[in-house]
């Protein structure tokens, strides 16, 4: 009796090659940002490529700006750099709106690159619900080299120390936050090769009538007097992140 498959059958034996069966894989290997964190499905995908047509731009003391680079990247030709201001609030911050989109838990991730110190720099994902908003932040004190969270009652918690990245505007690193917007709290936080379980730790919540959205902000805060940077690339939001 004969055995084996035909010398054209997919299940050969190939010498130089393996063939890829996951086609998350593949879409990573022909080019895709989503490539850290494959978890979840891809709700809304920026490159950066075609500038800040899907952003908005919020600046705050002098010389304080949002600019398109050309010079550095985590792929592709262009991140956006976010230089903050030398007086007033010393903010530059970037945000997104989507249509909110059916309650699942839901993921924001982001590389950036650190070319020196920051005073902080902070991810927010906020729910408008139509009647109240809820807000799920991170933020990255550069001073303390720690990691918070915004509690329920609006206060920055600390929840890692000693958090000091690698610092030059090519080195991108990229960091995850993961929420349940239905249970109103937080799940996990990644960043780079470190995972912080923040399951159960409830969200800011206050009153906020009007049209619901899902917003995402990335801001930075230069030191008093100086004009301090932080370059952002490959943003993916995700929905259904497994529990």
């Amino acid at each position: 009796m004969a055995h084996g498959t035909p010398d054209w059958g997919v299940t050969n034996a190939l010498w130089t090659v393996y063939r890829v069966l996951d086609m998350g894989e593949l879409a990573a290997r022909l080019g895709s940002i989503v490539t850290f964190d494959r978890r979840g499905d891809a709700l809304f995908l920026e490159a950066f490529e075609n500038g800040l047509a899907h952003w908005g731009v919020n600046t705050n003391g002098s010389y304080a700006r949002v600019s398109i680079l050309r010079d550095a990247a985590r792929k592709g030709a262009y991140s956006v750099e976010l230089q903050g201001g030398l007086d007033g609030q010393r903010r530059a911050q970037i945000y997104h709106s989507e249509a909110l989109p059916i309650f699942s838990p839901l993921g924001v991730e982001l590389s950036f690159a650190i070319p020196g110190n920051v005073e902080t720099t902070t991810l927010l994902a906020r729910i408008f619900t139509g009647t109240v908003l809820r807000d799920f932040a991170i933020r990255f004190d550069d001073d303390g080299d720690t990691l918070s969270y915004l509690d329920s009652g609006g206060a920055y918690v600390p929840f890692a120390t000693g958090v000091n990245p690698y610092r030059g505007r090519n080195v991108f690193h990229t960091a995850k936050l993961i929420f349940d917007p239905e249970a109103r709290t937080y799940r996990q936080y990644i960043l780079d090769d470190a995972v912080y379980d923040l399951l159960g730790i409830s969200a800011y919540e206050a009153a906020n009538p009007g049209s619901s959205r899902l917003y995402v902000a990335i801001e930075v805060i230069s030191h008093a007097g100086l004009t301090e940077t932080i370059n952002v690339d490959d943003l993916i939001l995700t929905q259904n992140e497994p529990v």
